[in-house]
This record gives structure tokens, sequence and C-alpha cells, in this order.
């Protein structure tokens, strides 16, 4: 299976390949990424599928349609475990601000912060003062909620 991706829905490439699980009655999932979310950093991304038969004939998929706009993507957190600055790396795809978030394991935010920007974003996070545990960093941003577990030792 070849998932290819358009920006314009006319012109494709393709984003990956996926072995085929062979001559199945039940129905299999597959998986691809496509690390196109950051690059193009907003818009709508077209996606269908390629499936190629052993004897190489091969059919197409419905087009399918992702709308990137108002889309938080690609989020990193590093060092992870940490000692004192977390960084937090992030593609936010529209203009709107993003919130970050720092929550313990016991559901409660201690820290809140708003980013203004698109593109690209970095924030540091002094954790010094953070108690050793582990932590749900979130970021938020329109409609759109990513998630990270980090360390604090």
């Amino acid at each position: 299976m070849k998932p290819k991706g358009s920006a314009d829905g006319q012109n494709w490439a393709t984003i990956g390949q996926v072995k085929g699980h062979g001559n199945a009655i039940s129905m299999n999932n597959y998986f691809a990424v496509d690390n196109l979310a950051g690059i193009i950093p907003a818009g709508t991304l077209y996606y269908r599928l390629n499936q190629v038969d052993f004897n190489g004939v091969s059919e197409y998929s419905m087009i399918r349609a992702v709308n990137l706009h108002d889309v938080v993507t690609a989020t990193q957190t590093y060092p992870n475990p940490t000692n004192n600055v977390l960084n937090i790396d992030w593609s936010n795809a529209s203009n709107q601000d993003a919130t970050l978030k720092i929550y313990n394991m016991a559901g409660s935010a201690i820290y809140s912060a708003n980013v203004t920007g698109a593109g690209l974003m970095h924030k540091q996070i002094d954790m010094s003062a953070f108690p050793v545990g582990t932590y749900s960093v979130q970021v938020i941003s329109g409609t759109s909620v990513t998630n990270k577990m980090v360390v604090k030792n």
C-alpha cells in the first residue's frame, strides 16, 4: 500500500509504503505518517491510497481532505527526563494564540502560559521549582490539543 499526499488534489507524491498482509479474509489496519504537518503551515492536504496487488494491478482509494487550519502539530519536549529547563517545540498552523499547560499526575494545572505566533514555535519552562515526578505538557491551539508526558528528575 502506498499512501499518497497532495497540497492541491491534483499533483500527488508517494509519502510512504506499507507492506500488505497478503491474502486476508479479515479487516487489517495500516498506519503511515506523512511528516508534512509543520512544513505546510496551514491549509488543506489531500490523501489517497494506492493498493497494488501481487499481480501488479493497482487501485486508488477515494480522496480524503484534511484541513490543517488551527492544528498544533509536531510537538516535541526535551530533554526528557529534565532536571531544570524544559524545551517545548511545536508547529502552530494558524496565527491563533497557543496555550501551554503543565499538569501534575493529580490532574492539577501547575503552569499555564499563552504564546502568540504561527509556524515553528519554541518555549522554555524553568521546572527547577517543580517536585520530582511525571507531568503532562499540553499545547492547545484553536480546537487542537496535543499532550506529551515528561519526567522531572
